[in-house]
């Protein structure tokens, strides 16, 4: 456990968490807030974000506090749409500042996506230490935007140091949620047992996503009437609210196996049981199979900005411990084929899985906490005269 500064109000200090949209922004900045509290339990964390569905749904069941801002993209909009978008940027700003002079935070974490610009910039504004978390290997533009206000930039992958314009980055890897680390160990205890009492199934993990993935979905349901080992397979597949009856009604046509549902709380033990993972490739989700030490494989999101989802699985599937398929190469045919290959092959998953745990970083969270705590500690910055106004 990191060791407590002297000249830091340890008693309660006020941390606010900003951005998100998407699960790939939300559960890093989860996992940094859980790690948060293991140091201190009665610190305050206030999330910031745009208000999605999933994060009404998770943050508040996790215990913390949320407070919504208005925020739109601009990136690839009409004139009309970026109209709005500056309009809801100014909007914005005014809830930061209200935000800001009600909690008063130590310091503001942003994770990216648009609905961190007005709190970072704010902040920035009012002296306010800040750090922020890139998930990507090819940065957000949000991120590429606010680096240059931030008092040190923490990403996931080497690679995004070229396109980040700040005076400190330090690769850090992204940061897991606590029941995703604690899976870990009993990941691999639970791999050594399962030879002595395999009930023969061959259990595929599919992941479209917080959001779901409707070409992925339609596909693995179409390999799933194809594979030879239809028999033994069980699948567990994460649909998106849209996709959940289409896909549940094909898997009964079919017979196989599944359970099928538009989100999964459980995501630590359904990583641990599964044999293969199919999924997009979202920072987050390529981080925790990373450590969880599971073998997948990746299907990118091709529309992703900059092609962000084919960078981020690169460094497994360089390492041996995944393959990629490209979307315009994805077929139900090639899916069963792949399914009926890797079933067949318990070795190579095997090794795979143990090539993807070497890449894991489980210590990200607490990494990024060791360093702002040293920001907390140092000396605050010369714009802190507006912060005394607050």
């Amino acid at each position: 456990m990191i060791g407590k500064r002297k000249n830091i109000d340890f008693q309660g200090p006020g941390v606010i968490i900003t951005g998100g949209g998407t699960g790939g922004h939300l559960f890093p900045g989860i996992a940094i807030a859980q790690c948060f509290r293991e140091q201190w339990p009665d610190v305050r964390v206030l999330f910031v974000s745009a208000g999605t569905p999933i994060e009404k749904q998770i943050i508040p069941s996790l215990g913390f506090d949320f407070e919504r801002i208005a925020s739109e993209g601009i990136k690839g909009r009409s004139l009309t749409s970026r109209i709005r978008a500056m309009a809801k940027l100014m909007l914005g700003v005014g809830t930061a500042v209200r935000i800001l002079m009600k909690f008063k935070p130590a310091i503001v974490v942003g994770m990216g996506g648009y609905s961190s610009a007005p709190m970072v910039l704010c902040a920035w504004i009012f002296g306010i230490r800040i750090v922020l978390h890139e998930q990507n290997a090819q940065p957000g533009i949000t991120n590429r935007m606010l680096a240059r206000f931030a008092d040190c930039v923490f990403v996931s992958y080497e690679g995004a140091k070229d396109r980040l314009y700040a005076r400190k980055i330090r690769t850090t890897g992204n940061p897991l949620r606590r029941e995703i680390i604690n899976a870990i160990d009993e990941a691999w205890q639970v791999g050594k047992e399962r030879d002595q009492k395999n009930d023969g199934r061959f259990r595929v993990f599919v992941i479209g996503g917080s959001q779901g993935a409707h070409s992925l979905n339609k596909t693995v349901i179409d390999a799933a009437a194809k594979v030879s080992i239809k028999g033994t397979l069980s699948v567990v597949h994460q649909t998106g609210r849209t996709d959940e009856a289409m896909v549940r009604q094909a898997y009964e046509r079919t017979g196989i196996d599944a359970t099928v549902k538009p989100f999964f709380d459980d995501m630590a033990v359904q990583y641990r049981d599964a044999d293969l993972i199919i999924c997009r490739a979202g920072a987050t989700t390529v981080a925790e199979i990373a450590c969880v030490g599971k073998p997948a494989v990746f299907v990118p999101f091709p529309h992703a900005a900059d092609n962000h989802q084919a960078y981020n699985a690169r460094e497994l599937v360089e390492a041996g411990a995944a393959e990629m398929i490209a979307e315009a190469d994805l077929s139900g045919d090639l899916m069963a084929e792949k399914i009926d290959f890797y079933a067949a092959r318990p070795e190579l998953l095997t090794r795979m899985g143990e090539r993807a745990r070497k890449a894991g970083r489980p210590e990200a969270g607490r990494a990024i906490i060791g360093h702002c705590l040293d920001l907390m500690a140092s000396p605050p910055r010369k714009r802190a005269v507006f912060y005394t106004c607050i």
